[in-house]
């Protein structure tokens, strides 16, 4: 396939706020911003490596799905999409109980 060229401060994605000040106001991400940000998140603060599978249960439509990939991929993370017609907390719930080895201490830091 042929890519398109482009430049890291062309568009990547437009959300818009909540609009809890007022009206809703577009934002747009270029490419280097919007990504670069979640790498760095997925790397220092959830601490993300290639052992890890990452479960975000957000709608797509929200900016934590598009989170999920550029936190997890670029730090080598697996990610885990569900398969639920709607997200049900008593599956997700049921999961830390049911695969408690799927679950990732990290308040204490890295471990031996």
């Amino acid at each position: 396939h042929n890519c398109v060229r482009t430049k890291s401060r062309d568009p990547l994605a437009v959300y818009f706020t909540s609009g809890t000040t007022g009206a809703p106001k577009m934002v747009e991400h270029s490419q280097s911003s919007y990504g670069l940000g979640f790498v760095a998140s997925g790397r220092r603060w959830v601490a993300l490596t290639e052992s890890d599978v990452f479960w975000n249960t957000t709608d797509t439509g929200w900016v934590k799905a598009a989170w999920t990939l550029f936190s997890a991929w670029p730090n080598g993370s697996c990610i885990f999409v569900h398969e639920l017609p709607r997200v049900d907390a008593k599956v997700i719930l049921n999961v830390p109980v049911s695969e408690p080895e799927a679950l990732s201490d990290r308040r204490r830091g890295p471990q031996p």
